[in-house]
């Protein structure tokens, strides 16, 4: 079975894991090592809605006989031997052959694994590229970094868990880091860009080969506006959001997952925590200059590049607004 060939691979506990919902699609995979460790690795399983809480709430108590008996159960035998600590297994989008996060537990502390396999091996060789980049701005916003292998078949970063709240303001202590780094950029005409122009064929080709009219035309008019206008070249995080930034009064702001990183991109990272809070809110994003529109074009070549081109199609249109 792939899964559990996977999972052998993995710096992990031998022992039996159960699988959420199911093989197929495997949002969880959790530890049976005891009681005690199955509720502690529940407890870093966040909810959505209630639904989601009761449900959390019910796993913790129902016995392992009628958990086995009604979710998959998959014993793992794997060659690490170090045995303190457990570990809560999320594969990325329900992908067990590419990517997984690891939460690494014991009661003392914990830590964040993510490892990637194959094409998503890179991305990881980025994260880690992109935090020594970045500690080097400002070491107290970026995820310390306890461990990082590179190998064959797969590479490791394993970083310091950080627990704390997503806040729906930017702190200013990012924007503030932005801010640094875009008074240190040079500025280019929008269409001579290095990242405006690899995403803006890419984005062209999609949308007219799924005949997208609407967001086509946006796009192109957008374009046609801005594109004698100057862009800042910068590091760019590329993935902004509420739930990428962790703030607590003890550790103060954290900016995590830079697996998107790249050194020559656009200054969109503020703005883009905004329209993601708007979008993902079900309000609609107005566009009323050069950034409001880079922020939507880098928003569509995300979701072409993870794969997520059908959502594009939901996507709406008035006097410059865009919506969901």
């Amino acid at each position: 079975m792939k899964i559990i060939e996977q999972l052998n691979k993995l710096p992990i506990k031998s022992g039996e894991y159960l699988v959420l919902p199911n093989i197929n699609t495997p949002y969880f995979i959790i530890p049976l090592h005891s009681r005690c460790v199955f509720n502690d690795a529940i407890s870093f399983v966040k909810s959505r809605n209630i639904f989601g809480d009761i449900k959390r709430y019910a796993l913790k108590f129902l016995p392992f006989i009628i958990l086995k008996s009604v979710f998959p159960v998959i014993s793992v035998k794997t060659k690490h031997i170090d045995n303190k600590y457990n570990q809560l297994i999320l594969p990325w989008n329900q992908d067990i052959y590419n990517k997984f996060t690891i939460f690494n537990f014991n009661r003392e502390s914990i830590t964040l694994i993510k490892i990637g396999f194959g094409k998503l091996k890179k991305m990881i060789e980025n994260e880690n590229l992109f935090i020594k980049k970045a500690n080097g701005i400002n070491n107290n916003l970026v995820p310390q970094i306890v461990n990082y292998s590179e190998r064959k078949e797969f590479s490791k970063i394993e970083t310091k868990f950080y627990k704390g709240v997503h806040p729906d303001v930017l702190p200013e202590s990012i924007k503030k880091f932005f801010n640094k780094i875009l008074a240190d950029s040079k500025e280019i005409k929008m269409m001579d860009h290095p990242y405006f122009s690899k995403i803006f064929l890419e984005i062209n080709h999609t949308l007219q080969n799924n005949s997208l009219t609407a967001l086509s035309k946006l796009f192109n008019d957008n374009i046609n506006k801005y594109k004698e206008d100057l862009i800042p070249i910068v590091l760019m995080h590329g993935d902004c959001t509420k739930t990428n930034v962790i703030s607590k009064k003890d550790i103060g702001d954290v900016l995590i997952d830079w697996e998107d990183s790249i050194d020559n991109g656009i200054p969109i990272d503020a703005r883009y925590f905004e329209f993601r809070i708007q979008i993902d809110s079900g309000n609609y994003w107005e566009i009323n200059n050069l950034i409001d529109f880079l922020v939507v074009a880098h928003y569509i070549y995300l979701l072409i590049r993870h794969g997520n081109t059908y959502k594009l199609s939901n996507f709406l249109f008035e006097n410059n607004r865009f919506s969901i």
